[in-house]
């Protein structure tokens, strides 16, 4: 299952891509790393600003394509709070 997943992401990713390329295949999990992310990820993403007033949700997926930082966690919450104000 996992592997067929994987086939389907590299093809998107290298159009060329061949099954008789992978020589073995292995699954680990590291919960805390890095995820990868399918091109135009961004475009997936729903907007911050929700269709209820004032509510507004966003997580680590919106630094994309950044890397998870506190950097980039006091950027979204600058965002955010700029969001509520009002302020452009």
């Amino acid at each position: 299952m996992y592997f067929h997943e994987l086939k389907k992401i590299l093809a998107r990713i290298n159009p060329e891509f061949d099954d008789s390329w992978v020589t073995a295949f292995q699954l680990s999990r590291c919960y805390y790393a890095q995820p990868v992310c399918v091109p135009e990820y961004r475009s997936m993403l729903p907007p911050i600003r929700s269709g209820i007033r004032g509510l507004l949700t966003a997580d680590t997926s919106y630094y994309y394509p950044h890397d998870r930082s506190i950097t980039e966690s006091v950027k979204l919450g600058k965002l955010l709070a700029q969001e509520m104000l009002g302020a452009p």
